[in-house]
């Protein structure tokens, strides 16, 4: 058979897949979960979908265009996979009697830096704000006054050096404890609060979920060096499109999450 043929046969089935997967509920869900999710063993994903082993193993194999499995076994997206997802949430945007009980899907605009970077630094206020409320430092009058002093560019008895260094070791514990916080919920959904509730997450720019490790790393920077961090992010990895330093190291990106889709219901 030539290359050609082979070639024409893989495209015809990749198709008839995608037709599939648009028409059976367990394989579209099994398809959303993880592209929301990207990375879920096969455990997490049995127990989401609630149904048993035969039922799955079958299921997966009939998406093998859509799915890739890891060293680690665990399950992934393709880029084919991905991509389906995506259409049927372009094929609702621009069909909206396609899923008429649907949230809407906003496609990803084509240059979204400067959206992802506004929505970053609302998510790190969000995040500071929650972690000032419920540690009580948002009612410590040393902080207000700190807060105070720092947005009307008033320091005059401390360098910004020595401010900074004052409430960081008066406060150890709460940026301590925050950047624990801020760790573990990276590196179990990508996201922080703040970040969930902006729609964005981090993830490895192979599309992998960041580790424990990776979540550790690159939340050193966002606690305890965050000037350091964006000056140096800036200055050196700027033009290959990181902000922070701890981004380039981690080898991380953060990227906006589309709005989950419903099941397109079958005709």
């Amino acid at each position: 058979m030539s290359e050609i043929k082979v070639k024409e046969d893989a495209q015809r089935r990749a198709s008839a897949d995608f037709l599939a997967l648009f028409n059976q509920k367990i394989r579209f869900e099994i398809v959303k979960l993880l592209y929301l999710n990207v990375e879920l063993s096969y455990t997490e994903i049995l127990d989401a979908l609630q149904i048993d082993q035969g039922l799955l193993n079958f299921h997966l194999r009939k998406i093998k265009w859509f799915i890739e499995t890891t060293d680690e076994g665990t399950y992934i997206l393709s880029e084919y996979g991905k991509v389906a997802y995506e259409t049927l949430g372009e094929m609702e945007t621009r069909t909206k009697s396609l899923m008429p009980s649907a949230a809407s899907f906003e496609p990803a605009p084509l240059h979204i830096e400067g959206s992802l970077v506004a929505r970053r630094v609302v998510a790190f206020l969000i995040d500071i704000v929650i972690m000032f409320v419920s540690t009580g430092l948002f009612f410590d009058k040393n902080v207000v006054e700190i807060v105070t002093a720092f947005f009307s560019f008033r320091f005059p008895n401390l360098s910004l050096t020595d401010l900074s260094y004052s409430t960081i070791s008066g406060y150890s514990s709460v940026f301590f404890a925050s950047y624990i916080v801020f760790a573990l919920l990276e590196a179990y959904k990508g996201q922080t609060l703040g970040k969930f509730l902006l729609g964005i997450r981090v993830l490895k720019i192979n599309g992998r979920k960041v580790t424990l490790m990776d979540s550790a790393v690159r939340n050193l920077g966002k606690v305890f060096l965050l000037p350091l961090d964006i000056i140096l992010g800036l200055a050196g990895y700027r033009s290959k499109g990181y902000l922070r330093f701890f981004d380039y190291y981690t080898q991380s990106k953060i990227e906006r999450v589309k709005v989950e889709l419903a099941y397109p219901p079958t005709t």
